[in-house]
């Protein structure tokens, strides 16, 4: 049994260690693997990225002054925050681009330098990875190599967000700790949703629905400012969002200065502006932080209401929006003497559901909402110029027909200033001409001519009577 029990542990570690193994890392942190299934993938050039000089475009003498001239490095000298930008980012981004053919070349005689010294080295490591047992190379490195890989990756990521984790660690033990529920009261606080799309009226909208018609209504919902939110608040106003959202120059500057990057990391930038600008995981815990900026109290009829709306809401989602209902019962004693930031006393009878999602509950890209638009004022912009430019169709339109009539009126057949058109034998119409057009207006014309010249020889025959 003994033995039985050592050959299990055995087989135990070895399955654990193949496992390690097989999830390496590379120098810059990307897991590898020694599988060998896929052995060929490490030498076969079809798999192999492109290096950042492989894909800059070649530039020769005549346009070396390009990357000198102020003409094609003019940039400007603050960015969309009001921060001061370096006046080397247009040259470094030309340089990132583009490179001159001296420059190349001693790239070129670098590496063939380089690769004459390591080629000494590169043939010992040869001997010492090629099995005979079984007559290949192992590519797999030495455990010694592995953990001070592993050490490196280690040191690096604790060195660069320290405190961050810190500061994430300490809010995921936050969420963790049990919240006493407490005593129930007709009033509860709705807190940890997207306030910069959630208003009042949509939380009055929702709670309504849980109520009994006729038995239970909601007196009030009102959505009040946060100390912490007041401050923050404050602040932004004065200073925009927090500088720890941003990268540091000295992130930007090794991204800048790293010869191993691939075309499709470049690639990946160009589509992902966040990936120069902002540090994702301190842009989402600052865009979870705005959640807490207000909350709302909502005031019910009875306890009965406020328990049966909690026992139905609370945890729930609103509709798709990856906000979920966070709700607390608020003490009878408890007052709030700040002016409410928004309102309501009763439920649209047409409302209009809200569509949005929050970014920084669901998705992985991350996106900074300081400086959004107001969804309602947005709204309302569109509506007051759908409103502009129906009134001013409405005004052309009623003057194209006081024109219409205008005219209607100066042709008119009552007109005594066109009598002679109708009496006089100059504007006589000859519908026999071969260049008469029969049209509504000439059959009027014939049909006007012939009831005056009718009614003469009326009036003619009376008066000789």
């Amino acid at each position: 049994m003994s033995s039985q029990s050592n050959k299990q542990k055995k087989a135990a570690t070895s399955s654990l260690q193949t496992k390690e193994s097989s999830t390496k890392k590379d120098a810059h942190g990307q897991k590898i693997t020694s599988d060998p299934r896929f052995v060929h993938v490490h030498q076969d050039p079809r798999f192999v990225r492109p290096k950042k000089n492989d894909i800059k475009i070649t530039l020769d003498k005549r346009f070396a002054h390009m990357l000198k001239n102020k003409e094609f490095s003019d940039a400007p000298k603050v960015d969309k925050y009001g921060r001061p930008l370096s006046s080397e980012r247009a040259k470094k981004e030309l340089k990132r681009l583009y490179v001159l053919d001296n420059d190349e070349d001693d790239d070129e005689s670098n590496n063939r330098r380089g690769h004459r010294k390591n080629k000494d080295t590169i043939i010992s490591s040869q001997k010492d990875l090629y099995d005979f047992s079984r007559g290949r190379l192992d590519i797999s490195s030495s455990p010694s190599e592995e953990e001070e890989s592993d050490d490196d990756n280690a040191s690096l990521s604790s060195s660069s967000s320290t405190s961050l984790n810190e500061s994430l660690n300490q809010n995921d033990i936050e969420q963790e700790e049990p919240i006493p529920l407490g005593d129930e009261t007709r009033r509860f606080a709705a807190i940890n949703l997207d306030w910069d799309n959630l208003k009042a009226t949509d939380l009055m909208k929702v709670f309504s629905g849980f109520c009994a018609p006729g038995t239970s209504i909601i007196k009030s919902v009102k959505i009040y400012p946060s100390e912490f939110g007041k401050e923050r608040i404050e602040l932004e106003s004065r200073e925009g969002p927090p500088k720890e959202i941003f990268k540091s120059s000295t992130n930007k500057r090794e991204d800048e200065n790293d010869s191993d990057e691939s075309s499709s990391d470049i690639g990946d930038e160009k589509n992902n502006a966040l990936a120069d600008e902002f540090d994702e995981e301190a842009l989402r815990k600052y865009q979870l932080e705005r959640l807490k900026y207000f909350y709302a109290v909502v005031e019910c009829d009875s306890v009965e209401t406020a328990r049966h709306i909690y026992q139905q809401c609370d945890g729930a989602e609103f509709e798709r929006t990856a906000n979920f209902f966070d709700l607390r019962f608020i003490p009878d004693d408890m007052t709030f003497d700040d002016d409410p930031a928004d309102e309501c006393y009763e439920a649209p009878a047409e409302y209009k559901p809200v569509d949005f999602v929050t970014d920084a509950l669901q998705h992985s890209n991350v996106k900074l909402t300081w400086d959004n638009d107001d969804p309602d004022r947005s709204l309302e912009n569109e509506t007051t110029l759908d409103a502009y430019l129906r009134k001013q169709r409405e005004k052309k339109k009623a003057k194209r027909k006081l024109q219409q009539e205008k005219m209607n009126k100066l042709s008119s057949d009552q007109d005594p200033r066109f009598a002679a058109l109708h009496e006089s034998h100059h504007f006589a119409i000859d519908p026999s001409n071969p260049r008469f057009k029969k049209t509504k207006a000439m059959d009027k014309l014939l049909q006007e001519r012939q009831r005056r010249q009718l009614l003469l020889t009326r009036n003619k025959k009376n008066s000789g009577i």
